[in-house]
This record gives structure tokens, sequence and C-alpha cells, in this order.
């Protein structure tokens, strides 16, 4: 009998989830792993890391060869978002010298003045000023 997975998650998301290194890392090892596969609503293994903010997780994913750091959940969110939303410095640091897009928005949002936002505006709404100072910055040299 297997189990239902409503969300469709794999155990590489709960692992990014919890912040579980040791499973990350002995997943990894396992033959055909997937870095890049989504959940019900688009979110993939690095997105998680980002939004919980395991930095040591998101350090390991992203010497993955193929990992994609501009993948969109399903309502348009990116790691830059995620990570820009919750305050985590380290790791929005670390997109941006990778070539996170800045300019990436939200598609689809419950209320109707929520919609369209990007990074910026995620960590400005949320009170995460060195974000915002280092998100403006980079905006502005475009």
């Amino acid at each position: 009998m297997t189990k239902k997975n409503p969300l469709n998650r794999q155990p590489i998301h709960y692992a990014c989830i919890k912040g579980d290194i040791k499973k990350v890392n002995e997943l990894m090892k396992e033959k055909g792993f997937k870095l890049n596969v989504k959940d019900i609503d688009g979110f993939t293994p690095i997105m998680f890391a980002c939004h919980r903010g395991h930095l040591n997780i998101f350090n390991k994913l992203l010497k993955v060869k193929g990992v994609n750091v501009n993948m969109k959940t399903y309502n348009g969110k990116t790691c830059l978002m995620l990570a820009a939303q919750k305050g985590h410095t380290k790791i929005v640091n670390k997109l941006l010298s990778l070539g996170a897009k800045t300019q990436f928005k939200e598609r689809k949002r419950t209320k109707r003045s929520c919609r369209t936002r990007t990074a910026y505006n995620m960590a400005r709404m949320c009170g995460h000023n060195n974000i915002v100072k280092k998100l403006s910055k980079k905006l502005l040299k475009k």
C-alpha cells in the first residue's frame, strides 16, 4: 500500500523544509536524484531552503549541476522573493551574486493589491531594510 501524497512532495522537499542536511546529503547520492522537481504549488527543494533560511542546505544544493535559482512557483515566486520576504540576507546576497532575476513578479495573489510584487516589494513590506537597500542598489544598476 502506497502513501497518499496530496502535496506531491518528494523526500528531498521534506528534508529541505526541516533543515535536515544529513538527509539531503543521503538523498543527493541516490541514483536518479532530481533537484528541480516541483510540488503541487510549484516549489522546488532549493526554494524551501531559501524560504526557511537553511543556508547550509542552500549552499549544498547550489553545487548540483542544473540547479535553477530563477525557477518560479505556480504563483510566480522565485528563490530570491522567498528569501527576501523572510529576511534571509546571506541567501539573498548569494542569489544576487549568481544573477538571480530581481525584476520577476508574482503572477497571482488572493488580494488584488498584492499582485505583481517583486523581491524588493516583499522585503520592504516585511521590514527587511538591509535587503531593501541591497535590492534597490541592484535595481538602480539596471
